[in-house]
């Protein structure tokens, strides 16, 4: 080796030698700590230790400014923590596990507070001072006691988990915070009320993932990502609402939407209808759409609806029936697993293009379709049991679509009011014929507007003076409307009665 060599590798040994001898751990009372040459960071305290805590504001006349990293991790049995004017910094797991730790003084010095610095303690309140600006990933993950939290104004960073599985009860989030990180409030069962704000652009997987008992939330108007399992599990909410100048979601009846209504995103658990019609404007119901919406017991989806998202009605216990429209192309991962009770889901059309082995998977499911459309097999279609219902007709989807069986006899069975189901199907009635439509007068005229949409249908409108003697004698017919509506009229004349009905006759 040279005598330079020689002179350089001691050179390096010497700077090593100084560096370590200048962060040197030391011990002052309980608090063991490291001199960083001007500051002072605590390093350790006895896990040990019982009561109150007042850390020291400096130490052979420097300033303390850094609690380390799990400088009071494990301290089971304190109870409350003063941590003095200087200090700008809470490491990493610095509190972590201090159970009985009910109160913390924090200082106004104070700038950021790290990863899972609270972790599992025992407070029961926090107010983080002016100043801070980051919140560190867990800080105050399972903090159970933990039901009031106030945020600076500074605030920036919200970490992951910062507030997973903690008791808070109500929280403002300051402007200036731009993203509601992955589960940040995860599991905050007593969490009612939550302010988000304008400067807002994004919000996390599982944000607020069984958040039991928020019943309401605004999505603010800058808000241009929101992660389809962010509101999932939440009990109690019934309304989500999106702030009028938003330019990426909507809100349809506290459902939210993407900006077109074309991407139905979240339908809240906690909405007490039993039936919901998906709007005519949705072309995809988003993954974990109407996941564990047990309170439903049919949802309608429209023609329009061409994809179904992973997992959109994963546990939703209420189906017994659900029907595939005509132009869905993809059914994805999971989307009706473990709904318990789904008996049978009905394909209006072919096979779609892609359907993900493990849509129906824990669901004691069969599958009906026509024999007219193809990609089906029977007995069994994708390992589950298969029945070919025979040829597709308008009658045999308006009668799954009503909730009976897809042989029905239209001209002999009769619905829960008695009458043929031929005359529901007809007219484009409910089975049970409650929304009958009746006849009006307008002037001397005696109108009645009806469906006469079937092309396998024959409809003949006549009128009675007696309900004896009927024909169709002055009858005028309009033209059918856009819908397949159209109007009879008759005239009155001098009687004073008057009666018109609608026959129908199926074509064969």
């Amino acid at each position: 080796m040279s005598t330079i060599q020689r002179f350089l590798r001691s050179l390096t040994f010497n700077l090593l030698l100084c560096m370590a001898l200048s962060c040197h751990a030391a011990q002052f009372g309980d608090f063991t700590y490291t001199d960083h040459g001007d500051h002072i960071e605590i390093t350790d305290y006895p896990e040990g230790a019982t009561g109150e805590v007042i850390i020291p504001s400096s130490i052979d006349g420097k300033p303390v400014t850094i609690i380390g990293n799990q400088a009071f991790g494990n301290c089971a049995t304190i109870t409350w923590v003063s941590v003095p004017d200087g200090v700008t910094m809470i490491g990493d797991e610095a509190f972590y596990f201090c159970r009985s730790l009910a109160g913390i003084d924090l200082p106004f010095s104070l700038l950021s507070i790290g990863d899972s610095a609270f972790y599992f303690s025992g407070l029961e309140s926090v107010t983080i001072p002016e100043g801070v600006t980051t919140i560190g990933d867990g800080a105050f993950n399972l903090s159970i006691s933990l039901a009031v939290v106030n945020l600076p104004t500074t605030l920036e960073t919200i970490g992951s988990r910062a507030f997973a599985n903690s008791g808070i009860v109500n929280i403002v989030i300051p402007e200036g915070v731009i993203i509601i990180e992955d589960v940040t409030f995860l599991g905050c069962p007593q969490l009612t009320d939550v302010t988000l704000p304008q400067s807002l652009t994004s919000i996390g997987d599982a944000a607020f993932v069984v958040c039991s008992q928020l019943d309401s939330i605004t999505i603010p108007g800058g808000v241009s990502s929101i992660k389809s399992n962010a509101f999932i599990l939440c009990e109690k909410l019934t309304s989500i609402q999106v702030d009028g100048s938003n330019a990426y979601y909507a809100s349809l009846d506290g459902i939210l939407f993407n900006e077109d209504l074309s991407i139905l995103h979240t339908y809240p658990k906690g909405v007490s209808s039993l039936n919901y019609h998906v709007p005519d404007t949705v072309v995809t119901i988003g993954e974990y759409a109407f996941y564990d919406c047990d309170n439903l017991t049919s949802v309608s989806i429209a023609d329009s609806v061409q994809s179904i998202g992973a997992s959109a009605f994963f546990s939703c216990d209420g189906f017994t029936s659900i029907t595939i429209p005509e132009g869905v192309t993809s059914i994805g991962s999971n989307a009706f697993e473990d709904c318990s009770n789904l008996l049978s889901i009905y394909f209006f059309d072919d096979v779609p293009g892609d359907v993900d082995p493990f849509a129906f998977d824990n669901t004691p499911v069969t599958i009906f379709h026509f024999s007219d459309k193809t990609g089906f097999t029977s007995p069994t279609w994708m390992d589950r049991p298969s029945v070919n219902m025979g040829p597709s007709t308008p009658g045999k989807t308006w009668l799954i679509e009503n909730g009976l069986a897809y042989d029905a006899d239209l001209e002999t069975d009769t619905g829960s009011a008695g009458m043929p189901l031929l005359l529901s199907y007809a007219l484009n009635l409910s089975p049970d014929m409650q929304d009958t439509p009746t006849p009006r007068l307008n002037g001397n005229q005696l109108e009645y507007n009806f469906y006469s949409g079937r092309d396998d249908v024959t409809y003949t409108v006549e009128t009675s003076k007696d309900l004896v003697n009927w024909d169709d004698t002055g009858i005028v017919l309009s033209s059918p409307d856009d819908e397949g509506y159209r109007t009879a009229s008759a005239s009155l004349g001098d009687d004073t009665e008057c009666f018109v009905r609608v026959s129908v006759t199926q074509v064969p």
